[in-house]
């Protein structure tokens, strides 16, 4: 996202191809359902988590006109951790810790600024 979010900022355009794929796997996506609602968990590893808050921390400061509101993100992920994936504690601890760390380096001024 935030290569795209600076190409963006310096007047380029993006272009979607949808009969191009990169095939990878990071995880184990899995489908659940809480009253009702059908919703999907990463299933990612605690370390995954950290650099996913971290780094939406960063990207929301640097860009603050995204498609997309940081707060419910950062919600929505924490609930999908809390009701669908095992290792609850330490995933949520990992995904804390991003968000204090990145809060961090953006008041420090030690992460990038934007491209």
């Amino acid at each position: 996202d935030d290569f795209c979010f600076a190409l963006r900022d310096n007047g380029w355009k993006i272009l979607q191809i949808n009969s191009v794929a990169l095939e990878h796997q990071i995880g184990n996506p899995s489908l659940h359902t809480l009253f009702g609602i059908k919703y999907y968990t990463d299933s990612y590893p605690p370390f995954r988590y950290y650099y996913i808050a971290r780094n939406t921390q960063i990207v929301c400061h640097y860009y603050k006109d995204l498609p997309y509101n940081k707060n419910h993100l950062i919600f929505k992920k924490s609930l999908k951790i809390l009701f669908g994936e095992d290792q609850k504690c330490s995933k949520i601890l990992a995904f804390l810790r991003g968000l204090i760390e990145g809060r961090k380096l953006v008041k420090s001024g030690l992460c990038r600024n934007k491209i």
